[in-house]
């Protein structure tokens, strides 16, 4: 965010909008006008019902593929619906044609104690190699390839098995707490007219996947709570 004109690539052509003053106070009272709008009193925050926070994986890595390699991991809590979501954000796309089965999973230390929840052996049994200590909500999600067009990514389609651990066992988690699917980045890049010429539609562009894991969270042994 540029709070003046810039040239960000040297063509001598601005690449960007400045505002004026005018501009700044027209948008200011605009959003006094947006639904729901909450102001903080002074000096005080006072956070909203959804709640989030991410954390970066670092750089990408080039040997592996884009679809295995992860991004980021965002963590939300929405407080009014209770509903949860962690989400795997990928450095790439799915090669659904090609893709046979790939297993994304997740592994949730919701009371921060390492000797409770499932251990590695348990883990073991429920097909997941993990050394992860502690885990009180396991999850994983298949993503499979095909021919035909889905209504998630092209021809890609997604289903995932829970389980949460209360008082030392593992039980499968019922359906209806958990749903899985996969949500996609894409850049729509527009065209202008030229010499009256009809536009042409947007080229939209896809760039990655998340993976998003949907919970309810009275479903969970133990809460996400802020």
């Amino acid at each position: 965010m540029n709070p003046s004109t810039v040239d960000n690539n040297g063509d001598l052509r601005v690449d960007n909008s400045q505002l004026s003053t005018t501009d700044v106070g027209t948008l200011r009272a605009t959003a006094q006008n947006v639904p729901g709008l909450e102001i903080d009193p002074p000096r005080e925050f006072i956070p909203g019902p959804l709640l989030a926070m991410r954390l970066f994986d670092g750089p990408r890595r080039q040997a592996v593929p884009g679809d295995l390699d992860l991004a980021a991991l965002t963590l939300s809590l929405d407080r009014r619906t209770g509903s949860a979501q962690i989400a795997q954000r990928l450095w790439g796309l799915l090669p659904c044609r090609r893709l046979g089965a790939a297993d994304y999973e997740y592994f949730a230390d919701l009371d921060n104690k390492p000797r409770t929840g499932a251990s590695p052996d348990a883990l073991s049994r429920l097909g997941l190699s993990s050394t992860f200590r502690g885990a009180d909500l396991v999850a994983r999600t298949t993503v499979v390839g095909g021919r035909r067009n889905g209504r998630e990514f092209r021809t890609c389609r997604s289903r995932v098995d829970a389980w949460i651990v209360s008082n030392g066992r593992v039980v499968r988690a019922p359906r209806s707490a958990f749903n899985a699917r996969i949500k996609t980045m894409r850049i729509y890049v527009p065209h202008f007219p030229v010499n009256n010429q009809p536009v042409p539609r947007p080229d939209q562009v896809d760039v990655l996947n998340t993976i998003e894991l949907s919970l309810r969270n009275e479903r969970l042994p133990i809460r996400i709570k802020q």
